[in-house]
């Protein structure tokens, strides 16, 4: 168990948490996956983001050294983040249904719109488990194979 030093709070990102911990235990921050309740914490996150506090424990998954190598050698357009990725469908789709909306709504009321449903599915997705994920994995291959 290795208990981080107290210069970490809740406004703290985890990806500055992974640099603690590379530092401490010499894992590079590429090599890390920390867990909280079933859940990948993201690294552009907050601690508080995941309502982690003093006392809790995050669970550290150190990824094979094998796996990261073979994940540089793919071309360009395969690095790119998955995050990275869903931002630009993510902004599509919100600037798409902002469209759709102002031609019932006023722009203003059709912007907080957006934004409460952003900020809902964002609480939504916070909250699934690798349960869950993993149910609506199979669920979307087993539609591709159809």
């Amino acid at each position: 168990m290795c208990v981080i030093p107290p210069q970490v709070s809740t406004n703290s990102t985890v990806i500055y948490v992974k640099e603690l911990v590379a530092k401490h235990l010499q894992i590079p921050v590429c090599q890390q996956k920390l867990v909280f309740k079933g859940k990948t914490l993201s690294d552009h996150m907050s601690l508080e983001d995941y309502d982690i506090s003093e006392g809790n424990k995050i669970h550290l998954f150190a990824i094979e050294s094998s796996v990261t190598a073979a994940d540089n050698q793919s071309s360009p357009q395969q690095q790119r983040l998955p995050s990275e990725l869903t931002n630009t469908q993510k902004n599509q789709f919100l600037n798409h249904l902002t469209q759709v909306l102002q031609k019932y709504y006023t722009t203003a009321d059709a912007a907080k719109i957006v934004d409460e449903f952003r900020r809902n599915l964002q609480s939504d997705v916070n909250e699934l488990s690798l349960d869950d994920i993993e149910r609506l994995a199979k669920l979307k291959l087993t539609q591709q194979q159809i």
